[in-house]
């Protein structure tokens, strides 16, 4: 349950993100919207959140599986109906299924991480735009500058 609930919060910031990064790379517009940029901040942050958060449990998972005294306690009804404790030898199926929780981790983690580089590439992108409008405008005023000064002179002549 707990990994279908982190699986449809990953399902729902994917699409946004992807729209968001679509609009912002869109070749046709000139100017970034500043707007889709606060969307896309409030999203990585989000995304960040995430990450910390199956990271944690990806590591407390590999935590218990490294001990198989902690696997062996987690036999609760045994250890209720017999009064005894479980053998930390016998873990096997309490193991399967941590195992399976970790799988799940990590391919959520896969997912994060490519959705994060996805945004650090977008991101290089957007540099790279910015800093080209920028030499236009450079250009454009150093163009300026000069019909000035040339209507400068041929005002002194």
């Amino acid at each position: 349950k707990m990994f279908s609930v982190l699986d449809d919060r990953l399902n729902e910031l994917h699409p946004s993100i992807v729209d968001v990064l679509n609009v912002l790379l869109d070749p046709r517009l000139f100017s970034v919207d500043r707007g889709q940029l606060h969307i896309l901040l409030h999203h990585s942050k989000s995304l960040s959140e995430f990450y910390s958060l199956v990271k944690d449990i990806e590591d407390t998972l590999t935590d218990v599986l490294d001990y198989e005294d902690d696997m062996a306690d987690m036999y609760l009804s045994h250890c209720a109906l017999t009064g005894e404790d479980r053998s930390s030898d016998d873990t096997d199926d309490i193991g399967n299924i941590l195992e399976a929780y970790l799988m799940q981790a990590e391919n959520l983690l896969s997912r994060v991480q490519q959705l994060k580089e996805l945004i650090d590439q977008s991101e290089s992108i957007i540099l790279i735009n910015l800093d080209s409008q920028r030499n236009v405008m450079l250009r454009l005023g150093l163009q300026l500058e000069m019909g000035m000064f040339s209507a400068t002179l041929c005002g002194l002549v």
